[in-house]
């Protein structure tokens, strides 16, 4: 049985919130869905480190296209402040044509690509394996 997981979604779109919040929470995942990243520390101060001592969450999804900053920009953001949470447990979701340029920045990030539309197995099984990460660390 994996264990449950502290999950935070941001998507602006509703339909992919409404997909992937009740599939989790399903799943025993406790699941925290925001239209945008201000929530995160990191971003709405980017001038400090994370002033989390633990990680905030185990498994973070981003919506590549969100309001005021790209999924990849947020990700680039915690991992230069200190973000606990490891960068292996983070995906990018996105429907974008993406270039060259921004693979490679996602890439250099270590978080895992998800292109739309995605198939919500995909999505499962990759949770699994951010749980077994977690518990083979512990």
């Amino acid at each position: 049985m994996a264990r449950k997981l502290k999950i935070i979604v941001y998507e602006d779109d509703p339909a992919i919130r409404a997909l992937l919040s009740p599939v989790l929470r399903q799943k025993g995942h406790e699941v925290h869905t925001f239209t945008d990243p201000t929530f995160c520390p990191t971003y709405s101060d980017i001038k400090s480190e994370c002033p989390h001592t633990r990680p905030c969450a185990d498994v973070i999804i981003s919506d590549y296209n969100m309001p005021n900053v790209t999924g990849a920009e947020l990700l680039s953001l915690q991992k230069a402040h200190g973000c606990k949470i490891p960068v292996e447990n983070k995906a990018i979701i996105t429907g974008a044509v993406l270039n060259q340029a921004t693979i490679d920045t996602i890439d250099s990030i270590g978080c895992k690509l998800i292109k739309k539309p995605f198939k919500l197995a995909e999505i499962l099984e990759w949770i699994d394996e951010c749980s077994s990460r977690l518990s083979s660390s512990n």
